[in-house]
């Protein structure tokens, strides 16, 4: 086969297979326990595409010997657009999700930790809060601040070797939407902030972090 007709080929290969992508069901959004939340959150949702791959990324660089690298410069890192589709929701959401999630899930895999996110997730879905059809941007943009500003925090106490205190949220920070239900938003914001804690947490300390997040069963 000369370099044309194989040129060609790997051309159809590859159409063909974006197009059972597309076509394949995510079965977050239907069989799993947390749906409620990857429908609502394109940022949870992302996290959870991001972490699967970091993880798997991570754990083969661990069985082959390979020194860590900086995900910035791993091409499964950068394929983040790939894994969107418009049905998911905001896209930059998603795409901010699938990078956090990312960055944890290498670095659990490259330390031979546990795969915690499926599970992380599944509880924090549980306390997720009521909103009406008009409420997932309000709960996917106070999860997603909450999670940023739980995970500073949750590095910060795992560098210092302080006790884990995941509850530190501060709603004042989550009440920057003027437009958002104080109740409602401020319910959303905590639960990000205790995942993003958690993995701030995990991060620095993956010894000594708790396997649940704080406040569930």
């Amino acid at each position: 086969m000369n370099d044309g007709r194989r040129y060609i080929c790997l051309i159809c290969f590859a159409l063909i297979a974006a197009v059972c992508m597309a076509q394949t069901p995510d079965l977050h959004l239907t069989q799993d326990p947390a749906e409620r939340l990857y429908t609502e959150s394109p940022f949870a949702h992302g996290y959870l595409h991001g972490y699967e791959m970091g993880f798997h990324c991570g754990d083969l660089d661990l069985q082959l010997a390979h020194q860590p690298e900086d995900v910035k410069d791993d091409k499964h890192f950068k394929d983040d657009v790939n894994h969107f589709r418009h049905v998911y929701g905001n896209k930059s959401s998603f795409i901010r999700g699938y990078e956090a999630g990312f960055r944890m899930g290498y670095a659990d895999g490259y330390k031979g930790t546990q795969f915690r996110a499926i599970k992380n997730l599944r509880a924090l879905s549980k306390d997720l809060p009521e909103i009406d059809q008009n409420g997932s941007p309000i709960l996917d943009s106070a999860l997603m601040y909450g999670y940023d500003e739980g995970r500073k925090s949750g590095l910060g106490d795992g560098r210092a070797k302080a006790d884990y205190r995941p509850d530190g949220s501060d709603c004042e920070l989550a009440l920057r939407f003027k437009q958002a239900p104080t109740t409602f938003y401020c319910s959303a914001y905590s639960l990000g902030y205790r995942f993003g804690y958690s993995d701030g947490f995990q991060n620095q300390r993956p010894e000594q972090s708790p396997t649940q997040l704080a406040g569930t069963e």
